[in-house]
This record gives structure tokens, C-alpha cells and sequence, in this order.
């Protein structure tokens, strides 16, 4: 778990500090002994985008799909894929808001040889655990982040832009969502302080007859039974167990499943079965 974010007195600066923030916002070789961040909030200078369209934003993150949706006026406007915490540190689920947003400044180490030492650099893999391929100079005046109370609470558990893109998609942060540096920057010109955020785990997710099945990645072995009936008690949709049996058997396999496919299988084969028994 990240520590808590503490407000430094005097000019508004505020520091994070970290056992291993650095698998948070970089990779930079093989040091894993931890660092602090250093940065400044957000002044209210100017309006940002999202306050000049004057929408009303929300923040909807689902843990095992790796995506954190912008909502506006119930409709999702953009969708940008993430990275969450590994199963050691899991994201915390729930409702809150955006408390502070901020422009990093520094990220330091916080201890070993090298401690106080400003990170300059970060390695870029082939793929997600692949072969380092590149070495890049860290672009510090592009890094921003959003600062999150959630069930009440600052736990630091933050969204932020990461360096290490080939990391998206994946569970293995210290608890803070991660975001490409340019879809962070997307995102923090249209939100502000008080911006609605809610975290959730959901396995299953339905859109326009579809269903969409995601990786246990928390291993919290859910109940899909009960899932895709809350979901079509919803929806108003009649169902059958044996419906909700073929369509989970489908989605463990294929991860997207077509109601309206499976509800035509199934009349297909029951009507092969009628034929048959004459």
C-alpha cells in the first residue's frame, strides 16, 4: 500500500512518498528500493477543458478490463486503457472523487545507495516483463497526476501517467492506476477537483447485447450466475438457467458473447431436438 499523501507546508508543494513507487511511474533498471516524488498542485488559474466545455465529468475505472472511462452526461466520450495494482497490492474499489490535481516535479529515490539522487532515466521493454529496448530520459514537464479520496479516504493510491507503456494492460502497480503520459494529459485537461471516480472489480460487462468476460485477475472467484442475472434484472431481459449456463460457458472461452447469437443456437437446437423425437 502507498503511503499517504502529505501536504508540505509553505507554496503548496506536496511530496509522495513510497516503499516501491518507482514500479508506480517507471522502471528504471533494476533498482527497487523505493522513491519519493516530489511536485506542486494544480493552481485554479485557468479553466481547464472539461471546466470550459462545462461538463459534468465522471471517472469510471474496471479493474480486471484495464480501462478507466471518462463519462459525460451518462455516456462514455473516452475510453483509455490502464494498468492496476498486482495481487500483493490490489487498487482499492469504490466511490470518491478527485482531490488535487499535480504537475510532478521530481522523482527521487527514497533510499540505498542513491538516495535524494533525482531518477533521470527509465527502460522501455520489448513487451510487458520482454527485453529492455530502449533507455529514455524521463520527460518530467509531461508527467501529471489526480490525486483520489475513495470510501472517504487519501490512501495515496493515485491515476497517473507511467513511462513505461508496455506495462498497460497489466496488474502489477503498487495500487495506483497507470496511464500512457498522452492519454494522462488527455485526461487531466478535462477533469477537476471534485470530479466523480468510482473503482469497481466487474468481471462481466454488457453493452449493446453483448457481454464481455475479463480475467479473474484478483482471483476472487465470482459468482457469474448471479452476475449475468443482476445484469439482465437490469436490463428488463427474460432469461432461462440454461440461457445464462450456455452464455457463461461461451464467454469463459470466447470473452465476448452475443445474446441474441446464443438465444438463436439455443432455438436451433431445440428445434433439431422436436424434429427429432418424430
Amino acid at each position: 500500500m502507498l503511503s499517504e499523501l502529505i501536504c508540505m507546508p509553505g507554496g503548496g508543494a506536496f511530496t509522495f512518498a513510497a516503499t516501491q513507487l518507482e514500479e508506480e511511474i517507471l522502471e528504471e533498471a533494476s533498482e527497487t528500493d523505493g522513491e519519493s516524488v516530489s511536485g506542486s498542485a494544480d493552481g485554479s488559474q485557468a479553466a481547464e477543458a472539461g471546466e470550459a466545455e462545462g461538463k459534468d465529468y465522471e471517472i469510471y475505472v474496471n479493474i480486471p478490463s484495464f480501462t478507466l472511462r471518462l463519462i459525460a452526461d451518462g455516456v462514455c466520450e473516452k475510453k483509455y486503457k490502464v494498468r492496476v495494482g498486482k495481487m500483493a497490492s490490489k487498487t482499492i474499489t469504490g466511490l470518491g472523487s478527485i482531490t488535487k490535481k499535480f504537475k510532478t516535479s521530481y522523482f527521487r529515490y527514497a533510499s540505498g545507495p542513491q538516495q535524494g539522487e533525482v531518477i533521470r532515466y527509465s527502460n522501455i521493454r520489448s513487451s510487458y516483463n520482454g527485453k529492455i529496448v530502449k533507455r529514455i530520459k524521463i520527460p518530467y514537464d509531461k508527467i501529471r497526476g489526480l490525486e483520489l479520496e475513495i470510501n472517504g479516504e487519501v490512501t495515496g493510491q493515485i491515476i497517473h501517467a507511467t513511462t513505461n507503456p508496455e506495462t498497460l494492460g497489466h496488474a502489477c502497480s503498487s495500487g495506483c492506476v497507470g496511464m500512457s503520459i498522452e492519454d494522462m494529459l488527455d485526461l487531466y485537461s478535462r477533469v477537476k477537483p471534485g470530479t466523480k471516480v468510482l473503482i469497481e472489480y466487474n468481471p462481466v460487462e454488457y453493452h449493446d447485447e453483448t457481454f464481455y468476460f475479463y480475467s479473474d485477475i484478483y482471483k476472487l472467484n465470482p459468482d457469474y450466475s448471479d452476475i449475468l442475472e443482476e445484469i439482465f434484472n437490469s436490463y428488463g431481459i427474460s432469461y432461462t438457467d440454461d440461457f445464462i449456463k450456455q452464455i457463461i460457458k461461451k464467454g469463459k472461452k470466447q470473452k465476448k458473447v452475443n445474446i441474441s447469437e446464443v438465444y438463436g443456437e439455443m432455438r436451433e437446437k431445440l428445434a433439431f431436438e422436436e424434429v427429432s423425437v418424430f
